[in-house]
């Protein structure tokens, strides 16, 4: 089906919306699929959690991917900044917005733009109310997508940058809380602590 631009009696134009209108039915239709502990489940069930006024961040590549696929309650008011291919300065830009949002800011970011902007967290304007997800699956998961070990038998190494780093003892040295969740149990208990405003400190 088109979407039909018509005049109206005035003279301005109106858009007969049949065409979005057939979208959204369909995607009513299409029920959610069991999924086992990953990345795409655990975005999945943060979204679900973030608090209408709050603010999301997005971080490069594979968070934009996945955020795109799972629907935010009304009112959550999105951003992503890609800076030099995405992975300069995406924390450090969440961190300057939350420092002057009255409501809370999520980020969702990828193991490898967290460690390289990690300085952004060393800093004595970071509001209590920031919230950072960062989903760490050991290196850049984005490039098995397109690049694959077949295709390519050093990924992991040169390119993925496969780690086993974690962010635990930098986040405890700054005096923030630190969470982590392995399985879906522990996430659904985080997830509570996320949406607190008055916990006072930033949560990652």
């Amino acid at each position: 089906q088109q979407m039909a631009e018509v005049s109206s009696e005035d003279g301005g134009r109106t858009s007969d919306t049949i065409y979005s209108d057939s979208w959204l039915r369909l995607r009513q239709e299409v029920s959610e699929s069991e999924l086992p502990f990953c990345d795409l489940y655990a975005v999945r069930e943060v979204f679900k959690s973030i608090p209408s006024n709050a603010s999301l961040h997005l971080g490069n590549s594979s968070c934009v991917r996945h955020a795109q696929l799972f629907p935010l309650n009304d009112g959550v008011r999105v951003y992503c900044n890609r800076g030099t291919h995405g992975i300069d300065g995406c924390m450090s830009t969440a961190v300057g917005y939350a420092a002057a949002s009255d409501t809370l800011t999520y980020l969702l970011i990828g193991d490898l733009s967290f460690f390289y902007d990690l300085n952004a967290l060393w800093n004595r304007h970071v509001s209590s109310k920031l919230r950072v997800i960062l989903t760490n699956n050991g290196g850049a998961g984005i490039f098995q997508y397109n690049l694959g070990k077949k295709g390519l038998q050093t990924l992991d190494y040169n390119i993925a940058a496969e780690h086993g780093t974690s962010a635990k003892g930098w986040v405890e040295s700054l005096g923030y809380m630190y969470l982590s969740a392995r399985n879906k149990t522990e996430l659904s208990r985080c997830l509570p602590e996320l949406a607190r405003e008055d916990v006072g400190t930033p949560i990652i």
